[in-house]
Formats: structure tokens, sequence, C-alpha cells
């Protein structure tokens, strides 16, 4: 998957990534446009727990509601 997207190598660090590379933008992206994405939806989907993914997401909150506030 990552050779056919052209991903495999970063180009800032010529290291290989692998698909737990890709974890972070899973999850970024979920709560940004996911449709009813709760903390404890992502925590069985990524195996880990709700109070982790607080401590590296809960940046994004702002922004997954800018459009409802704007609205």
């Amino acid at each position: 998957m990552l050779i056919a997207a052209d991903l495999l190598v970063d180009p800032l660090t010529g290291k290989e990534r692998t698909l737990y590379s890709l974890r972070h933008t899973y999850a970024t992206m979920r709560l940004l446009y996911g449709k009813n994405v709760t903390w404890e939806l992502l925590e069985q989907q990524m195996d880990t727990s709700s109070a982790m993914q607080k401590k590296h997401y809960v940046h994004i909150l702002p922004q997954q509601n800018a459009d409802r506030i704007v609205d």
C-alpha cells in the first residue's frame, strides 16, 4: 500500500515508513471529518485508551467544531 502510494520512504528523513506510521493520520482524519466519532469509538478501533488519545488529539477538537460555530 505504501509503495503503491509512493509513501514508503519519508523524503525528510529517508527512513522507511510502516503502516503504523499512518496511525496519527487516521486518528486526525476521523476526528476532523468523521461523523459521530467518539473517543470510545476511536479507542476500540485503535486499541488504545481514550486518555491516551485525548493526550495526543484534544487539540483537534476546536478545528472539528469550527464549522458548527460559524454556521
